[in-house]
């Protein structure tokens, strides 16, 4: 009968430990930093915590039993479907990028790390660990696309300073050949519309310097008749 009480005794305190330790598991799966969820074998999406249903936009209740294709990103969807199956086929993955679309359509860049599930002794599905580096991708967007605006910048400037030299040239040479006092009309009238162009032409390369080097514009007032008769 001891051994019976002992027996009961320590069957209780087992369970009562299982129970603390769901309890523990449960509460950091509820409460972490990062996206958990779980998936079966087809994955299809068994459990998500709160910080997902956040991230995704969707109710728990619209998750749980979807395919996580459902609410991927299409055109990324193929490269993170051959890594769940690779886990799901025995071998070691390295974490993997996901793309996943919102509710409101945002899509949401997360950094996965993913377990294999063990049931009775085979595979049963996936446990997955997500960070969210949306922000991260977005500010790196933003780098790349800085730099190449710098770079554009810079060949422009380069463009620019080429063209201001004979452009410079040009119209000074001209206003010095309007001096002329002998000059006949039909060449004063070319030589002056050699000098407006290559003025305007200036203008047009130091408006190039400005945005290259984001100077502060300078303001002028102009007569739009002479501009549009000059163009045309």
């Amino acid at each position: 009968l001891a051994d019976y009480a002992a027996i009961a005794i320590e069957n209780a305190r087992l369970y009562s430990e299982i129970k603390s330790s769901e309890a523990r598991y449960r509460d950091l799966f509820a409460n972490a930093y990062d996206t958990i969820f779980t998936l079966d074998r087809q994955l299809r999406i068994q459990s998500i915590n709160k910080i997902g249903t956040t991230l995704t936009g969707y109710a728990e209740q619209h998750l749980q039993g979807r395919l996580l294709r459902d609410i991927a990103v299409p055109e990324a969807w193929d490269a993170a479907e051959g890594r769940f199956a690779d886990l799901l086929m025995g071998h070691s993955i390295q974490p993997f990028e996901l793309q996943l679309r919102r509710s409101d359509d945002e899509i949401v860049v997360l950094e996965v790390s993913a377990r294999l599930l063990q049931e009775q002794g085979r595979a049963g599905g996936v446990h997955c660990i997500a960070r969210n580096l949306t922000e991260r991708r977005r500010l790196e967007e933003q780098l790349i696309h800085s730099e190449k605006l710098s770079s554009i910048g810079q060949l422009v400037a380069g463009v620019a300073h080429e063209l201001n030299n004979p452009l410079t040239s040009i119209s000074g040479y001209t206003q010095l050949m309007l001096r002329e006092t002998g000059l006949r009309d039909d060449i004063r009238d070319d030589l002056k519309h050699i000098n407006v162009q290559a003025e305007r032409a200036a203008r047009i390369v130091q408006n190039l310097l400005v945005f290259a080097r984001e100077h502060k514009p300078e303001r002028s007032t102009i007569n739009i008749t002479e501009v549009v008769r000059h163009t045309l």
